[in-house]
């Protein structure tokens, strides 16, 4: 097995006095596409800040393209981000790597399911790494290989198939709570095959 494309060990970020990641540690795969979700204000927006540079982790270690980001001089940086693409609600910059946070967000379900069919195809015939901050359950279960959760300042990852049968209280409501429709048919497919 190849060397993850991003690797995060004992990552804490903190905004002031606020601990909003405990100790995180985390593996993303050549060519998987990962959905990051949590609940509001559980920091999937800052934890994809912090790989890419936006915002410094108070401890941890991060690497990317198995390059650490800790002590980079500018051009060291810009040669590092050179290498990945990103796209923020408010715009994109594309590359081998993509980091997408709420790539769907204000797109109507036409769209964001072709959205989801070009990442797919990126994914499949470039061997496209994606980490993906989203809230769109349609989109976790249509492309993601593994789902990443933050809950309690901790991060939890795996398939959609076993998250569902996870018996944390707030993965239990998110998954299967009033919006959890595209999670619920994953379940029903896994229990009649």
């Amino acid at each position: 097995m190849s060397e993850p494309v991003i690797k995060i060990r004992g990552l804490v970020t903190r905004f002031g006095e606020q601990v909003v990641h405990d100790g995180l540690d985390l593996e993303v795969r050549q060519g998987e596409v990962l959905g990051v979700v949590g609940g509001s204000g559980s920091g999937k927006s800052v934890l994809l800040r912090t790989i890419v540079g936006l915002n410094p982790p108070a401890a941890g270690h991060i690497e990317v393209l198995g390059r650490s980001t800790q002590g980079l001089s500018d051009a060291q940086w810009r040669e590092l981000e050179a290498r990945w693409g990103v796209l923020f609600q408010s715009g994109a910059l594309f590359s081998s790597l993509l980091f997408l946070d709420e790539p769907t967000a204000g797109l109507d379900p036409i769209s964001a399911a072709a959205f989801d069919e070009l990442i797919r195809s990126l994914q499949q015939s470039l061997g496209l790494t994606v980490f993906m901050v989203t809230h769109d359950l349609d989109s976790l279960t249509a492309i993601c290989d593994r789902i990443a959760v933050l809950v309690d300042k901790k991060i939890k990852v795996d398939t959609m198939e076993n998250l569902l049968g996870d018996p944390h209280p707030w993965i239990q409501a998110y998954f299967h709570g009033p919006r959890g429709r595209a999670a619920r048919h994953v379940e029903a497919t896994e229990q009649a095959s």
